[in-house]
C-alpha cells in the first residue's frame, strides 16, 4: 500500500490528514477536487481576461470604423455638396447673364426691317414679296421680334427658388465638421483619437442633412432651357446676316454682274496698257498710232503722270468706267520712245499698272463669290459679256 503522504502532498498540510486518520481513497479524492477547482478558478480567469480583450478590441473596431466613416464624409460629401452648390450658383450666373443680353438681337432685327421694306408681315426682298428670299426675311424677322420676350420667360420668370440662408449654413456645418475632423487626425494618442472620433456623430448627422442634389438638376434644367432658347436666337442672327446679304440692294445679281462687267473691262484695258508701258522701258515700243493720234504723242514723263492717274482712280472705284477709258486713250497717245533720264519714272508707273491688276483680279473674285452666294454660281465668260455696262445703281 502506497504511503498516504503521496497523496496528502498537494494538499494544504499534508500531515494533518495523515494525523486524522484519513485513508487513502479520501485523500485521491480530495486532491482531484482541488485539483478541479484549481483548473475552474484559471478556466475563470482566462474567460475574464478573453472577455476584456474582447470588449477592447470591439472599443478599437468601433473606432477605426467611425475614424473611417467620417474621413470619407469629410473627402467626399463635402467635395459633392461644395460642388453642388458651386454648380448651382454657376448655372444661374450663366442664365442670368442671358437674360441681360435679351435684347442683343435687336439691331439685326431692325436691319431686316430697314432691307425689306419696313413692315414685319410685308418685308421683301429686292422689291420681290413672293419669293424665297423675301419668305426667309419674314421669317427671320418674326422670330427675332419675339427673342426678349422668349429669352425673359426661359432665363428670368423660370428661374428656381433657391434658399441662400441654407446653403450659408451647409457651408457653415462643413467647415465645422471639417475643423473637427481635422482636430481628431491630429491627435496621437490613440485612446484620445478614439474618444474625439465618437464625439463628431452630432455634427456628422446635421452635414448629412445638407443634400443639395434635387436643387441641382431643378438647375440644370432651368440653364439648359435658357441656353437653348438664347441659342436659337443666336442662330436666327446668323441667318439673318445671309438674308441680309442676299436681299441687300448692294447684292442685286445685276448690279453684281454690271460692276463685275466693268471691272473686266478696266483689267483687259490694264494689261494692253502694261504691255505699252513694258514696251518703252525696253526700248522696243513701235509706234502704231493712228494719224487722229500722231501729233497729240506724249512726253515720256506726261506718259507716267498719267498712268499714276489712272492708279488713283481705280483705288477709289475698281468698277469706274473712266479706267478703260483713260486706259485705251493712253495707249493710242503713248510716247514713241522715253529717254534714258525718264525710264526710272515710267518704272515707278509702271508699277503702279501692276498694283492696279492685282487689285482688280481681287476684286474679281470677291465679285465671283458674292454671286455665288447670291444666285448659286459664278459668272461665265459669255454672260459677263453679254451684261449691259450701264446700271440704274452705278454712276
Amino acid at each position: 500500500m502506497e504511503d498516504p503522504r503521496s497523496y496528502a502532498a498537494d494538499l494544504p498540510n499534508p500531515d494533518a490528514y495523515i494525523a486524522m486518520g484519513i485513508d487513502e481513497t479520501d485523500l485521491k479524492e480530495r486532491k482531484v477536487r482541488i485539483e478541479d477547482n484549481r483548473e475552474n478558478e484559471e478556466m475563470k480567469y482566462d474567460a475574464k481576461n478573453l472577455n476584456k480583450d474582447k470588449q477592447i478590441s470591439q472599443y478599437f473596431d468601433k473606432c477605426l470604423f467611425d475614424a473611417e466613416r467620417y474621413t470619407i464624409q469629410n473627402l467626399r460629401k463635402l467635395v459633392n455638396m461644395n460642388r453642388q452648390i458651386n454648380r448651382i450658383e454657376r448655372w444661374l450666373r450663366i442664365s442670368q447673364t442671358k437674360a441681360l443680353k435679351k435684347n442683343t438681337f435687336d439691331p439685326v432685327h431692325f436691319k431686316l426691317l430697314s432691307i425689306g421694306g419696313g413692315s414685319d408681315s410685308s418685308l421683301n426682298c429686292l422689291g420681290e414679296k413672293d419669293t424665297d428670299g423675301a419668305t426667309e426675311l419674314r421669317a427671320l424677322a418674326n422670330g427675332l421680334a419675339n427673342c426678349p420676350r422668349l429669352i425673359e420667360e426661359a432665363c428670368v420668370t423660370a428661374q428656381p427658388s433657391i434658399n441662400q440662408k441654407e446653403i450659408e449654413d451647409c457651408r457653415s456645418k462643413a467647415g465645422n465638421f471639417s475643423n473637427a475632423w481635422q482636430n481628431c487626425s491630429d491627435l496621437f494618442d490613440n485612446d484620445v483619437k478614439c474618444r474625439c472620433f465618437s464625439n463628431l456623430e452630432a455634427a456628422s448627422s446635421e452635414l448629412r442633412s445638407c443634400d443639395f442634389s434635387k436643387l441641382v438638376d431643378t438647375a440644370t434644367r432651368y440653364k439648359e432651357s435658357c441656353r437653348k432658347r438664347f441659342f436659337t436666337c443666336k442662330k436666327l442672327e446668323d441667318f439673318a446676316s445671309d438674308a441680309i446679304f442676299k436681299c441687300s440692294r448692294n447684292n442685286q445679281p445685276s448690279l453684281l454682274l454690271c460692276q463685275l462687267k466693268r471691272a473686266t473691262t478696266n483689267l483687259n484695258a490694264l494689261i494692253k496698257l502694261q504691255d505699252s508701258a513694258t514696251a518703252l522701258l525696253n526700248g522696243t515700243a513701235r509706234n502704231e498710232v493712228t494719224r487722229r493720234f500722231r501729233q497729240a504723242s506724249l512726253s515720256c514723263n506726261m506718259f507716267s503722270i498719267e498712268i499714276e492717274s489712272i492708279y488713283t482712280i481705280l483705288t477709289v472705284n475698281p468698277y469706274n468706267h473712266t479706267v478703260a477709258t483713260q486706259a485705251k486713250d493712253l495707249v493710242n497717245i503713248k510716247p514713241v520712245s522715253c529717254p534714258a533720264d525718264s525710264i526710272p519714272v515710267l518704272a515707278a508707273a509702271t508699277q503702279k499698272i501692276d498694283a492696279g491688276m492685282e487689285a482688280l483680279e481681287s476684286y474679281i473674285k470677291v465679285i465671283q463669290a458674292t454671286l455665288a452666294v447670291v444666285t448659286g454660281s459664278t459668272a461665265s465668260e459669255q454672260l459677263i459679256a453679254d451684261t449691259p455696262s450701264k446700271h440704274i445703281f452705278l454712276p
